[in-house]
């Protein structure tokens, strides 16, 4: 009877454990992806974000925001919470609604706030852009942190995702092999157009942001560069690079659009 009893136990917590394993996310690199967002903390504590993944618009109601920029420079940074206040925001120039931005042309509905140069930039804007450029603002959310004392460039993540070891980025960003055989195949194809008003910059430009541990063994890298493309239509380009190692498993890309120069 003892050893019956002993069975039933053993069965019992195997099955237990298979069932607690069946409810652990799984970490893949489209996984991380979609966990992550981009965008600008404000000193009001508005923090607007869009995903790294356009494919995925996923708002949790809580994030965790690392900071992208760190002014002195840290070795490892500590994330700081907001919560989801909209998930849909109307035509804006978001800058200037924050007070950071009196030059650029008012545009939506909300007036420009008051600059306070108190409460200055840590990093470059991930919303600035030209003067008459209104950003549509499709696929960007509202959170809502504490005040802070200055605005700055955040990656934000899913409280829930394994997202550890946060350190700012520095130097160039490195390139596969395939990426250099595609960038000079793109240089080429530059030279040889006749129609280009502007000159574009590419992948070999790119510069690190941030680097952290993401769980199951991989690491990501965030890193970007800035363009005018062939025509001067200027974006910021973020890459997002899952890495197992040395070796990139895949790269996400986001682009920023700032409009036409």
């Amino acid at each position: 009877m003892t050893m019956k009893y002993l069975r039933f136990g053993l069965i019992f917590l195997i099955g237990c454990s298979l069932s607690i394993r069946g409810q652990i996310p799984e970490v893949d690199p489209e996984s991380i992806a979609a966990s992550l967002l981009i965008g600008q903390v404000y000193p009001s504590g508005n923090t607007y974000l869009k995903p790294i993944d356009n494919t995925k618009r996923n708002w949790p109601r809580t994030v965790l925001l690392a900071q992208l920029f760190s002014k002195p420079p840290q070795s490892r940074l500590t994330p700081l919470e907001a919560t989801l206040s909209k998930a849909t925001l109307g035509p804006d120039y978001i800058p200037g609604v924050e007070g950071m931005d009196q030059e650029h042309r008012s545009c939506g509905t909300v007036p420009h706030g008051k600059t306070n140069p108190a409460l200055p930039y840590q990093s470059d804007d991930f919303f600035e852009a030209v003067l008459d450029y209104c950003d549509p603002n499709e696929g960007v959310a509202l959170y809502r942190s504490s005040a802070m004392p200055h605005s700055v460039k955040v990656l934000a993540f899913n409280p829930e995702a394994a997202i550890t070891n946060i350190r700012i980025g520095s130097g160039t960003r490195p390139m596969t092999s395939a990426e250099k055989k595609e960038v000079n195949r793109q240089k080429q194809e530059a030279e040889k157009a006749t129609q280009c008003t502007t000159k574009p910059a590419f992948l070999d430009s790119a510069v690190r942001l941030l680097e952290a541990e993401a769980g199951n063994g991989f690491t990501i890298r965030l890193s970007f560069y800035r363009t005018p493309g062939c025509n001067g239509h200027l974006a910021t380009i973020y890459l997002l690079d899952v890495m197992s190692g040395k070796d990139v498993i895949r790269t996400f890309q986001t682009r920023q659009t700032q409009g036409v120069l």
